[in-house]
Protein backbone atom coordinates (compact mmCIF):
# COMPACT_ATOMS: atom_id res chain seq x y z
CA UNK A 1 0.00 0.00 0.00
CA UNK A 2 2.81 2.08 0.88
CA UNK A 3 4.68 1.77 -2.39
CA UNK A 4 1.57 2.34 -4.08
CA UNK A 5 1.01 5.41 -2.63
CA UNK A 6 4.09 6.36 -3.56
CA UNK A 7 3.99 5.74 -7.23
CA UNK A 8 0.81 8.61 -6.99
CA UNK A 9 2.37 11.06 -4.09
CA UNK A 10 5.93 11.63 -6.32
CA UNK A 11 4.41 12.04 -9.44
CA UNK A 12 1.51 14.12 -8.71
CA UNK A 13 3.88 16.58 -6.37
CA UNK A 14 5.89 16.88 -9.56
CA UNK A 15 3.26 18.25 -11.60
CA UNK A 16 2.63 20.64 -9.16
CA UNK A 17 6.02 21.66 -8.36
CA UNK A 18 6.63 21.65 -12.42
CA UNK A 19 9.91 22.02 -13.97
CA UNK A 20 12.76 24.67 -13.55
CA UNK A 21 15.05 24.98 -16.72
CA UNK A 22 18.64 26.61 -16.43
CA UNK A 23 19.84 28.45 -19.15
CA UNK A 24 23.00 29.97 -20.70
CA UNK A 25 22.66 31.73 -23.84
CA UNK A 26 25.37 29.79 -26.56
CA UNK A 27 27.92 32.65 -27.56
CA UNK A 28 28.54 31.18 -31.05
CA UNK A 29 25.66 32.52 -32.57
CA UNK A 30 26.60 34.22 -36.05
CA UNK A 31 26.54 38.01 -35.68
CA UNK A 32 24.72 40.10 -37.78
CA UNK A 33 26.20 42.71 -39.69
CA UNK A 34 27.32 45.85 -38.41
CA UNK A 35 28.93 48.71 -39.78
CA UNK A 36 32.41 47.57 -40.18
CA UNK A 37 35.23 49.52 -38.04
CA UNK A 38 38.75 48.42 -37.50
CA UNK A 39 41.56 49.29 -34.62
CA UNK A 40 44.56 48.45 -33.41
CA UNK A 41 43.62 49.67 -29.69
CA UNK A 42 43.47 47.15 -26.71
CA UNK A 43 40.56 47.29 -24.57
CA UNK A 44 39.80 45.44 -21.45
CA UNK A 45 36.03 43.23 -21.60
CA UNK A 46 34.76 43.42 -17.61
CA UNK A 47 31.98 41.63 -16.68
CA UNK A 48 30.32 43.97 -14.29
CA UNK A 49 27.33 41.86 -13.32
CA UNK A 50 27.97 40.74 -9.25
CA UNK A 51 24.97 38.40 -8.87
CA UNK A 52 25.73 35.17 -9.82
CA UNK A 53 22.45 33.46 -8.08
CA UNK A 54 19.55 32.29 -10.63
CA UNK A 55 16.69 34.48 -12.17
CA UNK A 56 13.28 33.05 -13.18
CA UNK A 57 13.02 35.14 -16.57
CA UNK A 58 9.95 33.22 -18.02
CA UNK A 59 7.36 30.93 -17.94
CA UNK A 60 5.24 28.38 -19.99
CA UNK A 61 3.14 26.89 -18.04
CA UNK A 62 4.68 25.07 -14.96
CA UNK A 63 7.69 25.35 -16.69
CA UNK A 64 10.06 27.95 -15.42
CA UNK A 65 13.72 29.30 -17.52
CA UNK A 66 15.85 30.53 -14.97
CA UNK A 67 19.16 32.01 -15.54
CA UNK A 68 22.36 33.65 -14.16
CA UNK A 69 23.30 37.07 -15.59
CA UNK A 70 26.51 36.92 -14.89
CA UNK A 71 27.46 33.86 -16.49
CA UNK A 72 25.09 35.76 -19.71
CA UNK A 73 27.41 38.44 -19.25
CA UNK A 74 30.51 36.94 -19.77
CA UNK A 75 28.00 34.52 -23.01
CA UNK A 76 28.04 38.33 -23.90
CA UNK A 77 31.78 39.11 -23.74
CA UNK A 78 32.54 35.70 -25.82
CA UNK A 79 30.88 37.32 -28.79
CA UNK A 80 32.55 41.31 -28.12
CA UNK A 81 35.65 39.29 -27.85
CA UNK A 82 34.98 37.38 -31.21
CA UNK A 83 34.02 40.63 -33.15
CA UNK A 84 36.42 42.83 -31.83
CA UNK A 85 39.57 40.43 -32.91
CA UNK A 86 37.88 40.16 -36.16
CA UNK A 87 38.09 43.42 -36.56
CA UNK A 88 41.39 44.00 -35.10
CA UNK A 89 41.11 45.28 -31.52
CA UNK A 90 43.49 43.82 -28.81
CA UNK A 91 41.53 41.99 -25.45
CA UNK A 92 44.08 42.39 -22.92
CA UNK A 93 43.58 42.52 -19.38
CA UNK A 94 44.74 45.86 -17.51
CA UNK A 95 44.51 47.79 -20.90
CA UNK A 96 43.88 51.63 -20.69
CA UNK A 97 40.54 50.89 -22.20
CA UNK A 98 37.64 48.82 -20.20
CA UNK A 99 34.19 47.95 -21.38
CA UNK A 100 32.29 46.91 -18.18
CA UNK A 101 28.98 44.80 -20.02
CA UNK A 102 26.41 43.66 -17.68
CA UNK A 103 23.09 41.90 -18.32
CA UNK A 104 20.78 43.28 -16.06
CA UNK A 105 17.55 41.54 -17.30
CA UNK A 106 15.77 39.33 -19.53
CA UNK A 107 12.24 38.75 -20.20
CA UNK A 108 10.59 35.79 -22.45
CA UNK A 109 6.92 35.29 -23.30
CA UNK A 110 5.74 32.16 -24.48
CA UNK A 111 2.30 32.72 -26.27
CA UNK A 112 0.25 30.43 -28.27
CA UNK A 113 1.94 30.84 -31.36
CA UNK A 114 5.22 33.16 -30.77
CA UNK A 115 7.96 33.37 -28.47
CA UNK A 116 9.71 36.66 -27.71
CA UNK A 117 12.73 37.41 -25.80
CA UNK A 118 14.26 40.64 -24.63
CA UNK A 119 17.76 41.23 -23.07
CA UNK A 120 18.95 44.21 -21.34
CA UNK A 121 22.68 44.71 -20.79
CA UNK A 122 24.66 48.11 -19.43
CA UNK A 123 27.84 49.16 -20.30
CA UNK A 124 30.16 51.46 -18.99
CA UNK A 125 33.26 52.93 -20.75
CA UNK A 126 36.31 53.86 -18.78
CA UNK A 127 36.06 57.46 -20.71
CA UNK A 128 32.71 57.78 -18.51
CA UNK A 129 30.08 56.66 -21.20
CA UNK A 130 27.53 54.77 -20.08
CA UNK A 131 24.41 53.33 -22.04
CA UNK A 132 21.69 50.38 -21.28
CA UNK A 133 20.84 48.50 -25.03
CA UNK A 134 18.53 46.06 -25.52
CA UNK A 135 18.46 42.60 -27.94
CA UNK A 136 15.18 41.01 -28.96
CA UNK A 137 14.46 38.09 -30.84
CA UNK A 138 10.85 36.82 -31.39
CA UNK A 139 10.01 33.47 -33.24
CA UNK A 140 6.49 31.81 -34.29
CA UNK A 141 5.50 28.08 -33.88
CA UNK A 142 7.85 25.48 -32.45
CA UNK A 143 10.57 28.41 -31.56
CA UNK A 144 13.49 26.75 -29.13
CA UNK A 145 14.32 29.13 -25.78
CA UNK A 146 17.64 28.35 -26.21
CA UNK A 147 18.01 29.54 -29.52
CA UNK A 148 15.56 33.07 -28.63
CA UNK A 149 18.32 33.44 -26.19
CA UNK A 150 21.12 33.06 -28.33
CA UNK A 151 19.76 35.46 -31.04
CA UNK A 152 18.61 37.73 -27.79
CA UNK A 153 22.09 38.07 -27.05
CA UNK A 154 23.76 38.57 -29.89
CA UNK A 155 21.53 41.58 -30.58
CA UNK A 156 22.16 43.18 -27.30
CA UNK A 157 26.02 43.01 -28.22
CA UNK A 158 25.26 44.21 -31.87
CA UNK A 159 23.46 46.85 -30.21
CA UNK A 160 26.56 48.28 -28.32
CA UNK A 161 28.55 47.61 -31.67
CA UNK A 162 26.04 49.66 -33.43
CA UNK A 163 26.54 53.11 -30.80
CA UNK A 164 28.89 55.31 -32.91
CA UNK A 165 30.33 56.57 -29.08
CA UNK A 166 31.41 52.94 -28.43
CA UNK A 167 32.90 52.54 -31.99
CA UNK A 168 34.85 55.93 -31.47
CA UNK A 169 35.72 54.78 -28.22
CA UNK A 170 37.31 51.42 -29.76
CA UNK A 171 38.57 53.19 -32.97
CA UNK A 172 40.60 56.66 -31.14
Amino acid sequence: MRSIRRLVVVPVLLLLIGCTHVMTPDASRPFEPIKEFSSTASVELQNGQPNKERVQFGQNGAHKFVGDYHAWTDAAIQIATRELNKRGVSIVAGAPKTIMMSIDSSHTDVGMVEIKSEITMRVKTSDGYSAVYIGDNGSYMMASIPRQLDGALMRVVREMFLDPHIVAFLTH
